[in-house]
């Protein structure tokens, strides 16, 4: 689930624009040292954002102009290599910052996808999934989709997926045994449990299971991942020469940056669609401020939420 608050990061054409109206950045020392700095100014719903360097000469402070003092408390410094470019106020970008990132990476370099190869995707309408089926889709790979609703379904068949297995109406483990006999090359993990179970057993000759979570367990107080018998796995991968990894978007940091430019990218050419889902179509309410965050929550793990589950703030 994200948490969104609205910004947009200036283009340098507008740079001029902010320091003629902020003045000197004396009071923060770190803006005066020729250090390519964001300054973010909150003022009620407005949120902006611009990178750019300061001259390194440091004026007196008294030479600060009233509406800099004013909202002093409201800049915030923060590295530029720490934040994005985007070319509108639009939420839909939120959706690429952590779903995109973590599908996008984790199919590329952790799961090696290539073209022709089947891919397993479970809980494909989320958040991360969604996006996993449009990225296994352009990259020319057969793609599976799983999901619990009929609504689910239309959106999947609609991002293109070849196969959608609802198993609230289908049993998985059938599914997959009597279609792909041959197994599934990359399966994109997020449930865990009986499904992982399910998905391992499987898995293609060279096949690699990705875990990306354990959905099944996260509202448990005993565990964040559901524990299982796996003492048959070694085994099972070893004569089909698989593999299982884990993928977590923090150990990719070098990649976020080419990896959301190309998204962004993607999303304005229409290349890339990203589902919302803010409680407006469930609820009939936003979901909004700190009661809409857990609101949520909730309705994420009601499993009848759509995209990625976002909350505004203000």
């Amino acid at each position: 689930m994200a948490v969104i608050r609205i910004a947009a990061i200036l283009k340098p054409s507008k740079m001029a624009d902010i320091w003629r109206l902020f003045g000197w950045l004396a009071p923060f020392p770190s803006l005066a040292r020729n250090r390519t700095m964001v300054l973010s100014l909150t003022n009620m719903a407005t949120n902006f954002m611009c990178a750019s360097r300061t001259s390194g000469r440091v004026p007196h402070r008294a030479t600060l102009t009233p509406l800099l003092l004013k909202y002093k408390r409201k800049l915030t410094c923060i590295p530029v290599d720490e934040v994005y470019l985007i070319p509108e106020l639009n939420p839909e970008y939120i959706v690429l910052l952590v779903s995109g990132a973590t599908a996008s990476i984790g199919l590329d370099k952790s799961a090696r996808i290539t073209a022709g190869e089947k891919v397993l995707i479970t809980a494909a309408a989320g958040g991360a999934g969604h996006i996993a089926v449009q990225w296994a889709k352009a990259a020319g790979c057969y793609v599976i989709g799983t999901c619990s609703t009929e609504e689910k379904e239309k959106v999947l068949k609609e991002l293109g997926c070849d196969r959608v297995i609802n198993y609230k109406k289908e049993d998985l483990a059938e599914v997959l045994r009597k279609e792909y006999q041959s197994g599934i090359d990359v399966i994109w993990e997020t449930i865990g449990g009986q499904v992982f179970e399910t998905c391992i057993k499987n898995i293609a000759n060279r096949g690699r299971i990705v875990i990306v979570g354990g959905i099944s367990s996260y509202k448990s107080e005993d565990s964040f991942m559901p524990k299982l018998d796996l003492s048959f796995l070694p085994e099972l991968l070893l004569f089909k020469s698989a593999a299982v990894l884990g993928f977590r978007r923090a150990a990719y940091r070098e990649c976020f940056a080419s990896y959301f430019k190309f998204l962004s990218e993607s999303l304005q050419k229409g290349d890339l669609k990203t589902i919302i889902d803010n409680g407006e179509k469930p609820a009939g309410n936003e979901f909004f401020g700190m009661e809409g965050i857990i609101k949520g929550v909730e309705h994420l793990h009601t499993g009848k939420s759509i995209g990625k589950v976002i909350a505004r703030l203000y």
